[in-house]
Order: C-alpha cells, then structure tokens, then sequence
C-alpha cells in the first residue's frame, strides 16, 4: 500500500504522523511505503532572482521534512520524501494519483464551517478532489 502524507511543518502534521506510527498495520508493513511531501507555494517576485526563490523553496522543504525522516527512520518505516511548488491541494492530490496511493494521510486544524468559507482548507480540497480516501487527522 502506498500511502501520501501530506506534511506542512505544523503540529498537524505531527499528530498524523503519531497516527501513522500508532497503527502498526500501515506503518510498518514491509509492503506499505510512505510517500511524504511538502509542497511549497510559489512566490512570485520581480526582485528576486529565479535561484534565490529555489534555494529558499528547498531551505524550507528540509526544515519541514527532516524532523519526519529522522521520526520514519527512528521507527524503521519505509518511506520516501518529496517536495514541490504550486498549489498543495492540486499537488497532493496528482501525486496520489502518479504514484497510485491508496490513502492520503493529513492533519487538519478542523476549522469550523464559517472558517473555512473565509480562509479555504486545503484539506477540504484534497477531499473534495481526490479519488482515494483520505484520513483527516485532528
């Protein structure tokens, strides 16, 4: 089983991937591989040179993704990481399907409905968009 965990650097997504770890029978399958990725939003900046914005981009995908390689290791889990820049939702959900998951794993802050109207969820997207499950942690 391939499993997407989309991780974001918050303590949301230290909660799902607790979860993860909690449940053996999907963390620690040999057959089961986690697939991790950070998607960054992409800036757009007249000033800024195109390599600075990329080395900016990678900085902040290894601050968020190196605590949860070092946690999956630990644990022995096998996993991969990626990252990328664009819209998270969009990117989450074309990876789940790239790499023909099935389950995406993220945390989510439950906002309520009204917060949502106003500020968007990208987990509400992923739900919305994708064709696997999707195991919102809270």
């Amino acid at each position: 089983m391939t499993i997407i965990l989309a991780a974001d650097g918050s303590r949301f997504t230290r909660k799902a991937v607790a979860f993860l770890l909690k449940h053996k029978h999907w963390a620690y399958d040999d057959a089961n591989e986690i697939i991790v990725i950070n998607v960054q939003v992409r800036m757009t900046s007249r000033s800024l040179p195109k390599s600075v914005l990329a080395v900016h981009y990678k900085d902040v995908a290894e601050a968020v993704l190196k605590p949860i390689e070092l946690l999956l290791r630990r644990h022995k889990v096998a996993y991969r990481s990626v990252w990328t820049t664009g819209y998270p939702a969009t990117e989450i959900v074309k990876l789940a399907k790239k790499e023909r998951a099935q389950l995406i794993v993220m945390g989510t802050r439950g906002r309520s409905t009204l917060g949502r109207v106003f500020m968007g969820s990208v987990a509400q997207e992923v739900v919305s968009a994708s064709k696997v499950p999707v195991l919102l942690v809270k």
